[in-house]
């Protein structure tokens, strides 16, 4: 598995808005994402190493990487059909990971889907408007 070392610099105000005291702090990230680490690194520095998993542990991944992506799969998920179902797709590759040649040690991750906000439902937007108590001219504006 490919991991992405860098540090990330954390800025805080311990002062006011009128006397400022900035303050900076590195702490060391990791991430399984590339682009997580070119957006987070201080100065776009990090490096990558490669670790040999166990099975136990690439499961472990695999599971949290679906468990952080189950809410694409309700009904009611703010997403358009082709974002649901490129998760879908997102999904069963994970499922799969066990099954790919050379596993635990090499494993192929599937790439996280491009996410697509659906288009609001007229639907929604009525029972927006009813429990929101508006009447006369205000609900029909």
């Amino acid at each position: 598995m490919r991991v992405y070392k860098y540090r990330h610099e954390m800025v805080f105000n311990h002062g006011t808005d009128e006397e400022p005291n900035i303050a900076s702090y590195f702490i060391e990230r990791e991430s399984f994402n590339e682009e997580d680490a070119i957006k987070e690194a201080y100065n776009g520095e990090y490096t990558i190493e490669d670790i040999l998993m166990t099975a136990e542990e690439a499961r472990a991944q695999r599971d949290k990487l679906l468990a952080d992506c189950d809410w694409t799969q309700t009904l009611d998920a703010p997403i358009d059909t082709d974002t649901r179902e490129a998760y879908r797709a997102y999904r069963q590759a994970l499922r799969d990971i066990p099954e790919q040649e050379g596993f635990p040690h090499s494993i192929t991750w599937p790439e996280l889907p491009v996410k697509i906000k659906a288009a609001p439902d007229p639907a929604d937007e009525a029972v927006d408007l009813l429990l929101s108590g508006a009447t006369g001219k205000e609900a029909t504006e």
